[in-house]
């Protein structure tokens, strides 16, 4: 999975946010 994460480029569901931010969070 290659994903850029710019959030101004792209619309960020919840629970994809929820996610990202989950694996961010360590």
């Amino acid at each position: 999975m290659n994903l850029q994460l710019t959030g101004h480029h792209l619309e960020i569901t919840p629970a994809i946010r929820e996610y990202v931010v989950a694996k961010l969070d360590r």
